[in-house]
């Protein structure tokens, strides 16, 4: 297996990348602006930061990554345990970030590597990777390595393999075409993301995706808001395409890049998820502004009662999940599998973040709370993080 290190320090040719290029008929389909597609991003189903669990040296850590009101992607490390916090100051990683960063552990006891990405100001994709989480960051550009160019919102990493020396990254472009960029064979790959109904012609999206928690032959997937459109055909090649069922969920089931759509149909108000019940995993929407949950075979069922608005997240599990209410009070919806609704207090402005990870940290959430502040909630109290976001 090769080593991460190499793709980022050296970089790739773009004759050196396999995969989809961007044709022309998506650039001419592209009939919406970046405003009306970030418009369907409401503040209520946008988490405002990302953090992920981290190993060192066998002790977990809790990273959280932000980019703040001055377009600096900014850090801060909780060496604490759960409910014993122990936060670092921030540190400021980069002066050039633009919306939500994504970041998870490259997984390698006892130490993990670290490894996120970003949208930039100039709007590549931008990734960010500790060989050594004490260690200083690399910094490389994956809009130039891959060739996928410019990107809209924010970027979701949704697969990290270190056994398989694997990543998928969810990215919508600079025409709101849906595309996986994907690290497989030593090269970045370009793929469009297609409908189940098949063809070559990339979904439509805005800039603003939902890593699901992952389940029976859904590892991992990716969801999206139910308010995107888009038509197409089967990918004439179905080893490397992400495909989307009903413009909501793609799944990817097998590696390196195998992947298949799911056969969900619903019109939510937002973007759901996957969580773990108490026999099966199950999934979770919002409509209008109740939690319905549903069996792959069953019917939605509402949480109430609970009014809540934006989408419901879940932790890495999918065994614990929270919510924002329409008191503007954080909602825990999913404790230990089981559905309910008990409000849990702070003033929130955007959706809850969970942490990338189900053990130590998974009860807390990150949220935007009053004068723009980035809040974490630690499975009792709300703390500030002294960080002012856009």
């Amino acid at each position: 297996m090769v080593d991460i290190k190499w793709r980022v320090v050296l970089g790739l040719s773009v004759g050196a990348i396999s995969g989809c290029a961007l044709d022309a008929s998506e650039v001419a389909e592209a009939d919406t602006t970046a405003e009306s597609r970030e418009a369907f991003a409401a503040a209520y189903d946008r988490p405002p930061a990302a953090a992920a669990e981290v190993q060192v040296n066998g002790v977990s850590q809790l990273w959280v990554l932000a980019c703040d009101n001055q377009h600096r992607l900014r850090r801060k490390i909780n060496t604490g345990s759960a409910g014993s916090d122990n936060w670092s100051n921030w540190a400021t990683i980069a002066t050039d970030c633009n919306d939500v960063p994504t970041v998870a552990p490259w997984s390698q006891q006892p130490t993990d590597q670290v490894v996120a990405y970003g949208r930039r100001t100039d709007d590549h994709l931008i990734e960010y990777w500790w060989p050594d989480p004490q260690g200083a960051v690399q910094i490389g550009d994956v809009s130039n390595d891959s060739g996928i160019g410019p990107i809209s919102g924010a970027p979701l990493l949704a697969e990290v393999s270190l056994t398989d020396n694997v990543i998928s990254i969810i990215v919508s472009t600079d025409q709101g075409n849906v595309y996986s960029v994907d690290w497989h064979s030593n090269a970045w790959h370009t793929n469009k993301v297609v409908t189940s109904s098949g063809g070559s012609t990339a979904i439509k999206a805005p800039g603003n995706f939902r890593f699901l928690s992952g389940g029976p032959g859904c590892t991992p997937c990716v969801s999206f808001p139910s308010q995107i459109s888009g038509k197409g055909l089967t990918s004439s090649d179905t080893t490397t395409n992400w495909v989307a069922s009903r413009a909501w969920l793609a799944s990817k089931t097998s590696t390196p890049n195998y992947f298949r759509s799911s056969s969900l149909d619903y019109n939510a108000s937002g973007t759901g998820v996957i969580y773990m019940g108490t026999s099966t995993y199950k999934y979770a929407a919002t409509f209008t502004d109740t939690v319905k949950t549903k069996t792959s075979t069953g019917s939605w069922v509402p949480i109430s009662p609970c009014p809540v608005e934006g989408s419901p997240m879940t932790a890495w599990g999918g065994s614990l999940g929270y919510v924002r209410g329409t008191n503007q009070q954080l909602i825990r919806w999913l404790n230990s599998s089981t559905e309910g609704c008990t409000k849990l207090g702070g003033t929130i402005f955007s959706a809850p973040a969970m942490v990338r990870g189900n053990s130590t940290f998974k009860r807390y959430a990150l949220y935007k709370g009053g004068s723009s502040r980035l809040y974490v909630y630690n499975g009792s109290t709300h703390v500030s993080l002294d960080l002012v976001l856009p």
